[in-house]
């Protein structure tokens, strides 16, 4: 409960919540307006649709909807700031390397709130002093680098990733086929569902689809 409580000391009681509805709905959007930090949590609880839905929730920079009774759909721009918590499960909890970039996990050892609570007007105090002084608040490459370690860390793998690779390994080219050999997904069963996930897996592993002539596709380094 501690992370709970120490986003609710960073941004203020007043201006913070951790209810939230379903991502995308129109409920979710009214909740936000008026609050500064806003807590969802229990990450890794997200099925990959619901990975979908928040990676364009997220994103999302106004939220358009039509209030109770409202006659018209309204713009509100997002002044709001999303703070995804979650118990360490030693599993990722990003679903996928695309989405993954929009977020920026950080491991948190310890809540110190009687630190928190007492510095906390000081510390925003600083950064909006740095922020009027033109600071660059983007991160560098090197910054965005070291993100995206932490980043690929969390992502959640699938298990014919390591067979994928270990069958690639002194190989130039390849085609589906052959890795569902490999898989020895058998013939009749394969499914598009199949296909999409190799396909995916040879995109993270960095591998480039090609079409010959004839029609055929294959892949490359």
């Amino acid at each position: 409960r501690d992370r709970s409580t120490a986003v609710e000391a960073l941004f203020g009681r007043k201006f913070f919540t951790d209810e939230l509805s379903h991502l995308g709905s129109k409920d979710a959007a009214m909740q936000m307006q008026g609050m500064w930090g806003i807590e969802i949590a229990e990450m890794h609880n997200m099925n990959r649709a619901d990975a979908n839905q928040a990676k364009e929730f997220i994103t999302r920079t106004i939220d358009r909807f039509r209030p109770p009774y409202g006659t018209s759909v309204i713009d509100c721009p997002r002044s709001c700031v999303l703070v995804g918590t979650m118990n360490p499960t030693g599993q990722g909890y990003l679903k996928d390397s695309t989405g993954g970039r929009r977020f920026l996990p950080v491991y948190c050892r310890r809540v110190d709130l009687t630190a928190i609570k007492t510095y906390r007007d000081q510390l925003w105090a600083e950064a909006r002093h740095y922020y009027n002084m033109d600071e660059k608040w983007w991160f560098t490459q090197e910054e965005q680098e070291m993100i995206s370690v932490e980043q690929e860390a969390r992502t959640e793998t699938d298990p014919w990733e390591t067979l994928v690779a270990d069958y690639h390994v002194g190989r130039m080219s390849t085609t589906m086929d052959e890795i569902l050999d490999h898989l020895e997904v058998q013939v009749a069963q394969r499914t598009l569902r199949d296909s999409m996930r190799v396909g995916h897996i040879l995109k993270k592993q960095g591998w480039e689809r090609k079409r010959k002539s004839g029609g055929q596709s294959y892949y490359v380094r």
